[in-house]
Protein backbone atom coordinates (compact mmCIF):
# COMPACT_ATOMS: atom_id res chain seq x y z
CA UNK A 1 0.00 0.00 0.00
CA UNK A 2 1.48 3.36 -0.91
CA UNK A 3 1.50 5.94 2.10
CA UNK A 4 1.07 8.45 -0.21
CA UNK A 5 -2.11 7.27 -1.75
CA UNK A 6 -4.37 10.21 -1.03
CA UNK A 7 -1.52 13.03 -2.79
CA UNK A 8 -1.40 10.49 -5.86
CA UNK A 9 -4.91 10.30 -6.26
CA UNK A 10 -4.67 14.58 -6.09
CA UNK A 11 -2.46 14.71 -8.34
CA UNK A 12 -4.04 11.89 -10.67
CA UNK A 13 -7.52 13.95 -10.81
CA UNK A 14 -7.09 17.43 -9.81
CA UNK A 15 -6.76 19.03 -12.89
CA UNK A 16 -9.62 17.28 -14.54
CA UNK A 17 -11.40 18.33 -11.95
CA UNK A 18 -10.82 21.96 -11.84
CA UNK A 19 -10.99 22.30 -15.36
CA UNK A 20 -14.24 21.02 -15.70
CA UNK A 21 -13.54 17.91 -17.42
CA UNK A 22 -14.58 15.49 -14.87
CA UNK A 23 -16.80 15.08 -11.82
CA UNK A 24 -15.80 12.88 -8.77
CA UNK A 25 -18.47 10.38 -9.81
CA UNK A 26 -16.80 10.04 -12.87
CA UNK A 27 -13.36 8.59 -11.52
CA UNK A 28 -13.79 4.80 -12.24
CA UNK A 29 -11.41 3.93 -8.96
CA UNK A 30 -12.22 3.42 -5.49
CA UNK A 31 -11.42 6.21 -3.59
CA UNK A 32 -10.71 5.32 0.47
CA UNK A 33 -12.36 8.47 2.85
CA UNK A 34 -9.28 9.82 3.34
CA UNK A 35 -8.39 10.04 -0.08
CA UNK A 36 -12.01 11.64 -1.37
CA UNK A 37 -11.43 13.99 1.74
CA UNK A 38 -7.82 15.27 0.72
CA UNK A 39 -9.45 15.75 -3.70
CA UNK A 40 -12.80 17.31 -2.02
CA UNK A 41 -10.51 19.88 0.21
CA UNK A 42 -8.06 20.71 -2.69
CA UNK A 43 -10.76 20.96 -5.52
CA UNK A 44 -12.94 23.54 -3.08
CA UNK A 45 -10.06 25.87 -2.29
CA UNK A 46 -8.16 25.63 -5.07
CA UNK A 47 -8.07 28.85 -6.13
CA UNK A 48 -6.79 30.25 -3.33
CA UNK A 49 -4.37 27.66 -2.41
CA UNK A 50 -2.82 28.85 -5.72
CA UNK A 51 -2.42 32.29 -5.23
CA UNK A 52 -2.03 32.03 -1.91
CA UNK A 53 1.50 29.44 -3.10
CA UNK A 54 2.20 32.92 -5.76
CA UNK A 55 2.53 34.95 -3.01
CA UNK A 56 5.32 33.05 -1.13
CA UNK A 57 7.34 32.45 -4.67
CA UNK A 58 10.06 34.08 -5.46
CA UNK A 59 10.06 33.19 -9.19
CA UNK A 60 6.58 32.31 -10.92
CA UNK A 61 6.55 28.21 -11.88
CA UNK A 62 4.16 26.27 -13.81
CA UNK A 63 6.12 22.94 -12.41
CA UNK A 64 2.93 21.08 -11.60
CA UNK A 65 4.76 18.46 -9.20
CA UNK A 66 6.18 21.15 -7.33
CA UNK A 67 3.21 23.34 -7.16
CA UNK A 68 1.04 20.26 -6.45
CA UNK A 69 3.58 19.31 -3.54
CA UNK A 70 3.22 22.64 -1.59
CA UNK A 71 -0.58 23.21 -2.07
CA UNK A 72 -0.80 20.16 -0.28
CA UNK A 73 1.45 21.44 2.19
CA UNK A 74 -0.33 24.84 2.22
CA UNK A 75 -4.03 22.72 2.51
CA UNK A 76 -3.03 20.96 5.67
CA UNK A 77 -0.82 23.66 7.41
CA UNK A 78 -3.97 26.31 7.28
CA UNK A 79 -6.68 25.12 5.83
CA UNK A 80 -7.43 21.45 8.17
CA UNK A 81 -8.55 21.63 11.79
CA UNK A 82 -5.85 21.03 14.57
CA UNK A 83 -2.74 20.26 11.94
CA UNK A 84 0.37 18.63 13.46
CA UNK A 85 2.80 21.10 12.00
CA UNK A 86 5.80 18.99 12.12
CA UNK A 87 4.09 15.90 11.08
CA UNK A 88 3.04 18.26 7.69
CA UNK A 89 6.28 19.13 7.09
CA UNK A 90 7.66 16.15 7.68
CA UNK A 91 5.44 14.23 5.27
CA UNK A 92 5.55 16.38 2.55
CA UNK A 93 10.10 16.42 2.68
CA UNK A 94 9.12 12.51 2.10
CA UNK A 95 6.41 13.32 -0.51
CA UNK A 96 8.68 15.55 -2.54
CA UNK A 97 11.63 12.53 -3.00
CA UNK A 98 8.46 10.32 -4.03
CA UNK A 99 7.79 12.97 -6.87
CA UNK A 100 11.99 13.42 -7.45
CA UNK A 101 11.86 16.84 -6.24
CA UNK A 102 14.86 16.17 -3.81
CA UNK A 103 16.78 19.01 -5.72
CA UNK A 104 13.96 21.61 -4.44
CA UNK A 105 13.62 20.02 -0.62
CA UNK A 106 14.99 23.05 0.64
CA UNK A 107 12.60 25.83 -1.18
CA UNK A 108 9.73 23.49 -0.33
CA UNK A 109 11.13 23.31 3.58
CA UNK A 110 11.65 27.33 3.31
CA UNK A 111 8.56 27.66 2.13
CA UNK A 112 6.66 25.82 4.52
CA UNK A 113 7.94 27.24 7.59
CA UNK A 114 7.86 30.51 6.17
CA UNK A 115 4.10 29.92 5.77
CA UNK A 116 3.75 28.95 9.37
CA UNK A 117 5.40 32.50 10.78
CA UNK A 118 3.52 34.12 8.20
CA UNK A 119 0.38 33.15 7.54
CA UNK A 120 -1.42 33.53 4.34
CA UNK A 121 -3.85 37.08 4.78
CA UNK A 122 -6.74 35.24 2.86
CA UNK A 123 -8.68 39.11 3.92
CA UNK A 124 -6.91 40.48 1.29
CA UNK A 125 -7.30 38.63 -1.74
CA UNK A 126 -10.01 39.64 -4.09
CA UNK A 127 -13.16 38.09 -3.07
CA UNK A 128 -13.37 35.69 -6.05
CA UNK A 129 -10.21 34.00 -5.12
CA UNK A 130 -10.96 34.24 -1.91
CA UNK A 131 -13.94 31.80 -2.07
CA UNK A 132 -12.05 30.20 -4.70
CA UNK A 133 -14.85 30.87 -7.38
CA UNK A 134 -13.90 31.29 -11.13
CA UNK A 135 -15.28 34.23 -12.29
CA UNK A 136 -18.70 33.50 -14.21
CA UNK A 137 -19.46 31.22 -11.22
CA UNK A 138 -19.06 34.33 -8.76
CA UNK A 139 -20.69 37.05 -10.73
CA UNK A 140 -23.92 34.82 -11.14
CA UNK A 141 -23.88 33.45 -7.44
CA UNK A 142 -23.36 37.34 -6.32
CA UNK A 143 -26.45 38.38 -8.64
CA UNK A 144 -28.74 35.49 -7.74
CA UNK A 145 -27.84 35.64 -3.72
CA UNK A 146 -27.51 39.32 -3.11
CA UNK A 147 -27.33 39.81 0.36
CA UNK A 148 -26.49 36.66 1.23
CA UNK A 149 -23.93 36.14 -0.91
CA UNK A 150 -21.02 36.48 1.28
CA UNK A 151 -22.31 33.65 3.95
CA UNK A 152 -23.17 31.56 1.15
CA UNK A 153 -19.74 31.95 -0.53
CA UNK A 154 -17.86 31.49 3.01
CA UNK A 155 -20.20 28.36 3.19
CA UNK A 156 -19.16 26.64 0.67
CA UNK A 157 -15.50 26.38 1.22
CA UNK A 158 -16.19 24.01 4.22
CA UNK A 159 -17.23 20.65 4.25
CA UNK A 160 -21.14 20.66 4.01
CA UNK A 161 -22.91 18.90 6.84
CA UNK A 162 -24.25 15.25 6.50
CA UNK A 163 -28.17 15.31 6.93
CA UNK A 164 -30.71 12.29 7.13
CA UNK A 165 -34.51 11.84 6.54
CA UNK A 166 -36.07 10.46 9.31
CA UNK A 167 -39.38 8.55 8.07
CA UNK A 168 -41.06 8.22 11.24
CA UNK A 169 -40.02 10.25 14.16
CA UNK A 170 -40.71 7.43 16.66
CA UNK A 171 -37.66 5.72 14.54
CA UNK A 172 -35.13 8.32 16.29
CA UNK A 173 -32.45 6.95 17.94
CA UNK A 174 -29.75 7.45 20.33
CA UNK A 175 -27.15 8.29 17.80
CA UNK A 176 -29.24 11.01 15.92
CA UNK A 177 -30.01 14.52 16.99
CA UNK A 178 -32.69 16.57 15.31
CA UNK A 179 -31.56 19.97 15.89
CA UNK A 180 -33.96 22.04 13.56
CA UNK A 181 -37.36 22.55 15.37
CA UNK A 182 -39.19 23.20 12.10
CA UNK A 183 -38.07 20.03 10.35
CA UNK A 184 -38.60 17.35 13.13
CA UNK A 185 -37.17 14.46 10.62
CA UNK A 186 -34.25 16.40 9.44
CA UNK A 187 -31.41 14.72 11.42
CA UNK A 188 -27.73 14.43 12.09
CA UNK A 189 -25.40 11.39 13.66
CA UNK A 190 -23.16 12.29 16.59
CA UNK A 191 -20.57 10.13 14.61
CA UNK A 192 -20.55 9.56 10.93
CA UNK A 193 -18.87 6.91 10.53
CA UNK A 194 -19.92 4.16 8.74
CA UNK A 195 -23.39 5.62 8.09
CA UNK A 196 -24.79 2.50 6.73
CA UNK A 197 -24.27 0.08 9.75
CA UNK A 198 -26.20 2.54 12.13
CA UNK A 199 -29.40 1.72 13.54
CA UNK A 200 -32.40 1.89 11.16
CA UNK A 201 -30.77 2.22 7.97
CA UNK A 202 -31.24 -1.47 6.98
CA UNK A 203 -34.38 -1.53 8.03
CA UNK A 204 -35.19 1.36 5.86
CA UNK A 205 -35.93 3.90 8.18
CA UNK A 206 -34.09 6.39 7.37
CA UNK A 207 -31.92 7.93 3.87
CA UNK A 208 -29.55 10.54 3.45
CA UNK A 209 -31.21 13.22 1.96
CA UNK A 210 -29.71 16.94 2.15
CA UNK A 211 -31.74 20.11 3.35
CA UNK A 212 -33.37 21.37 0.38
CA UNK A 213 -34.82 18.56 -0.56
CA UNK A 214 -36.36 18.11 2.55
CA UNK A 215 -37.44 21.43 2.85
CA UNK A 216 -39.67 20.93 -0.73
CA UNK A 217 -41.28 17.36 0.73
CA UNK A 218 -42.83 19.79 2.86
CA UNK A 219 -44.76 21.09 0.41
CA UNK A 220 -46.29 17.27 -0.78
CA UNK A 221 -49.76 17.72 -0.86
CA UNK A 222 -51.87 15.91 2.14
CA UNK A 223 -53.38 13.38 -0.20
CA UNK A 224 -53.19 12.40 -3.99
CA UNK A 225 -55.52 10.88 -5.99
CA UNK A 226 -53.89 8.31 -8.84
CA UNK A 227 -50.93 7.15 -10.12
CA UNK A 228 -47.20 9.19 -9.58
CA UNK A 229 -44.20 9.42 -11.39
CA UNK A 230 -40.61 10.78 -10.15
CA UNK A 231 -39.26 11.30 -13.91
CA UNK A 232 -35.79 11.45 -12.96
CA UNK A 233 -35.89 8.70 -10.10
CA UNK A 234 -32.20 7.93 -9.26
CA UNK A 235 -30.65 7.18 -6.59
CA UNK A 236 -34.23 6.83 -4.94
CA UNK A 237 -34.90 9.55 -2.15
CA UNK A 238 -37.77 11.22 -3.86
CA UNK A 239 -39.06 7.85 -4.69
CA UNK A 240 -38.97 6.36 -1.67
CA UNK A 241 -40.39 9.70 0.50
CA UNK A 242 -43.27 9.65 -1.48
CA UNK A 243 -43.98 5.65 -1.21
CA UNK A 244 -43.70 6.64 2.37
CA UNK A 245 -45.90 9.09 2.40
CA UNK A 246 -48.52 8.04 -0.09
CA UNK A 247 -48.07 4.10 0.45
CA UNK A 248 -51.46 3.01 -1.50
CA UNK A 249 -50.49 5.11 -4.21
CA UNK A 250 -48.90 3.28 -7.67
CA UNK A 251 -45.50 4.92 -8.44
CA UNK A 252 -43.32 4.75 -11.38
CA UNK A 253 -39.55 5.69 -10.86
CA UNK A 254 -38.30 6.48 -14.76
CA UNK A 255 -34.25 6.85 -14.56
CA UNK A 256 -32.24 7.42 -17.59
CA UNK A 257 -28.68 6.50 -16.81
CA UNK A 258 -28.56 2.53 -16.68
CA UNK A 259 -25.89 2.65 -14.39
CA UNK A 260 -27.91 3.90 -11.83
CA UNK A 261 -30.98 1.37 -11.88
CA UNK A 262 -28.93 -0.98 -9.30
CA UNK A 263 -28.47 1.25 -6.91
CA UNK A 264 -31.87 2.73 -7.49
CA UNK A 265 -33.20 -0.91 -6.93
CA UNK A 266 -31.59 -1.13 -3.69
CA UNK A 267 -32.96 1.70 -2.06
CA UNK A 268 -36.24 0.63 -2.77
CA UNK A 269 -35.95 -2.39 -1.57
CA UNK A 270 -33.74 -1.67 1.61
CA UNK A 271 -36.89 0.74 2.30
CA UNK A 272 -39.75 -1.65 1.54
CA UNK A 273 -40.67 0.36 -1.39
CA UNK A 274 -43.55 -2.19 -2.60
CA UNK A 275 -45.98 -0.96 -4.98
CA UNK A 276 -42.83 0.71 -6.86
CA UNK A 277 -42.10 0.00 -10.99
CA UNK A 278 -38.33 0.99 -11.79
CA UNK A 279 -38.61 2.48 -15.60
CA UNK A 280 -35.04 2.59 -17.02
CA UNK A 281 -35.41 4.75 -20.04
CA UNK A 282 -35.71 8.40 -21.03
CA UNK A 283 -38.34 10.18 -19.89
CA UNK A 284 -38.89 11.72 -23.29
CA UNK A 285 -39.11 8.34 -24.61
CA UNK A 286 -41.64 7.12 -22.44
CA UNK A 287 -45.39 7.54 -23.35
CA UNK A 288 -46.64 6.96 -19.61
CA UNK A 289 -49.29 4.13 -18.24
CA UNK A 290 -52.76 3.77 -19.56
CA UNK A 291 -53.96 5.68 -16.57
CA UNK A 292 -53.05 9.82 -16.70
CA UNK A 293 -50.69 10.15 -13.45
CA UNK A 294 -51.95 12.72 -11.29
CA UNK A 295 -48.38 13.35 -9.51
CA UNK A 296 -45.20 13.99 -11.69
CA UNK A 297 -42.04 15.33 -9.88
CA UNK A 298 -39.63 16.26 -12.42
CA UNK A 299 -35.92 16.55 -10.58
CA UNK A 300 -34.25 17.75 -13.43
CA UNK A 301 -30.44 17.55 -14.85
CA UNK A 302 -29.13 20.51 -14.04
CA UNK A 303 -25.28 22.63 -13.26
CA UNK A 304 -25.75 21.93 -9.32
CA UNK A 305 -24.74 25.07 -8.26
CA UNK A 306 -26.77 24.61 -5.08
CA UNK A 307 -24.67 21.95 -3.90
CA UNK A 308 -20.61 23.11 -4.64
CA UNK A 309 -19.81 22.73 -1.10
CA UNK A 310 -20.78 18.82 -1.32
CA UNK A 311 -19.45 18.63 -4.84
CA UNK A 312 -16.72 21.39 -5.56
CA UNK A 313 -15.68 20.54 -8.90
CA UNK A 314 -18.78 21.89 -10.22
CA UNK A 315 -18.25 25.13 -9.90
CA UNK A 316 -15.32 24.59 -12.10
CA UNK A 317 -17.86 23.29 -15.02
CA UNK A 318 -20.43 25.85 -14.93
CA UNK A 319 -20.47 28.11 -18.14
CA UNK A 320 -23.60 30.58 -19.69
CA UNK A 321 -23.59 27.45 -22.55
CA UNK A 322 -24.04 24.65 -19.82
CA UNK A 323 -26.69 26.67 -18.52
CA UNK A 324 -28.74 27.14 -22.11
CA UNK A 325 -28.31 23.34 -22.31
CA UNK A 326 -29.40 22.60 -19.18
CA UNK A 327 -32.43 24.77 -20.09
CA UNK A 328 -33.01 23.40 -23.35
CA UNK A 329 -33.46 20.06 -21.96
CA UNK A 330 -35.19 20.97 -18.62
CA UNK A 331 -38.44 22.84 -20.93
CA UNK A 332 -38.63 19.72 -22.95
CA UNK A 333 -38.65 17.82 -19.54
CA UNK A 334 -41.50 20.09 -18.08
CA UNK A 335 -43.53 20.05 -21.48
CA UNK A 336 -43.79 16.11 -21.55
CA UNK A 337 -45.06 15.79 -18.13
CA UNK A 338 -46.97 18.74 -19.24
CA UNK A 339 -48.56 16.20 -22.20
CA UNK A 340 -49.17 13.03 -19.82
CA UNK A 341 -50.70 14.94 -16.56
CA UNK A 342 -53.99 14.25 -15.76
CA UNK A 343 -56.21 17.29 -15.61
CA UNK A 344 -56.42 18.70 -12.03
CA UNK A 345 -52.65 17.07 -11.18
CA UNK A 346 -49.70 18.35 -9.60
CA UNK A 347 -45.93 18.97 -11.40
CA UNK A 348 -43.16 19.50 -9.07
CA UNK A 349 -40.61 21.25 -10.99
CA UNK A 350 -37.08 20.68 -9.12
CA UNK A 351 -33.49 21.24 -8.94
CA UNK A 352 -30.46 21.92 -6.96
CA UNK A 353 -29.26 24.80 -8.70
CA UNK A 354 -29.68 28.49 -7.14
CA UNK A 355 -29.52 30.16 -11.10
CA UNK A 356 -32.66 31.58 -12.70
CA UNK A 357 -31.78 30.32 -16.04
CA UNK A 358 -32.88 26.41 -14.37
CA UNK A 359 -35.38 27.71 -12.44
CA UNK A 360 -38.09 30.88 -12.65
CA UNK A 361 -37.10 31.07 -16.46
CA UNK A 362 -37.69 27.43 -17.47
CA UNK A 363 -41.02 28.31 -15.52
CA UNK A 364 -41.36 31.64 -17.33
CA UNK A 365 -40.63 30.36 -20.84
CA UNK A 366 -43.33 27.09 -19.98
CA UNK A 367 -46.11 29.22 -19.28
CA UNK A 368 -45.92 32.46 -22.50
CA UNK A 369 -46.74 29.17 -24.69
CA UNK A 370 -49.51 26.77 -22.19
CA UNK A 371 -52.28 29.25 -21.69
CA UNK A 372 -53.89 27.49 -18.87
CA UNK A 373 -50.84 26.64 -16.88
CA UNK A 374 -51.35 27.61 -12.63
CA UNK A 375 -47.98 27.91 -10.67
CA UNK A 376 -49.53 27.93 -7.35
CA UNK A 377 -47.36 30.56 -5.56
CA UNK A 378 -45.23 29.22 -2.92
CA UNK A 379 -42.74 32.55 -2.63
CA UNK A 380 -43.17 35.71 -2.01
CA UNK A 381 -39.28 36.24 -2.94
CA UNK A 382 -39.50 34.51 -6.71
CA UNK A 383 -42.00 35.05 -9.39
CA UNK A 384 -42.98 31.27 -9.99
CA UNK A 385 -41.13 29.31 -7.16
CA UNK A 386 -39.13 29.27 -4.25
CA UNK A 387 -35.00 29.05 -3.80
CA UNK A 388 -33.47 27.17 -1.04
CA UNK A 389 -30.52 28.01 0.43
CA UNK A 390 -30.44 25.69 3.55
CA UNK A 391 -28.14 26.56 6.00
CA UNK A 392 -26.15 28.39 3.42
CA UNK A 393 -25.14 25.04 2.39
CA UNK A 394 -27.59 23.34 0.37
CA UNK A 395 -29.33 25.20 -2.29
CA UNK A 396 -32.57 24.17 -4.72
CA UNK A 397 -35.71 25.64 -6.56
CA UNK A 398 -39.14 24.15 -6.55
CA UNK A 399 -42.06 25.50 -8.89
CA UNK A 400 -45.39 23.91 -8.03
CA UNK A 401 -47.71 23.81 -11.11
CA UNK A 402 -51.82 22.48 -11.14
CA UNK A 403 -53.32 21.98 -14.27
CA UNK A 404 -56.48 23.01 -14.58
CA UNK A 405 -59.87 20.38 -14.29
CA UNK A 406 -60.87 21.17 -17.94
CA UNK A 407 -57.35 21.46 -19.75
CA UNK A 408 -57.23 19.08 -22.24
Amino acid sequence: MNMFGAEIKVKRYIQDLTCGKKTVAQINEPLTPFEKDLLLGITRHWICLNHALDQYLQKPTQHLDFRLTLIIGIYRLVLTTNPNNKAIIDGIMLLADQWKLAHRKKVIYAILNNILRNPPDFSSFPESTRYSLPLFFYNKMKEELGVYFEASAKSQTQRPQTWAYLFEVNHMSDQMIAPLEEYPQAVQFKDLKNLTEKEGYKAGHWQIQDLAMQKMMSFLPSKIDGIIIDACAAPGGKTIALHKKFPNNPIIAVEIETNKIERLEQNISRCQGGNIDIICMDFLKFSGPKEKPCFIWIDAPCSGSGVIGKHPEIKYQVSKQTLISHQMLQKKLLAHAWQMLKPGGFIFYSTCSIFSEENDEVIEFFSKYIQDIKPVKVSMKSKYGITFWMENQFGGYLAIIKKPEKSP
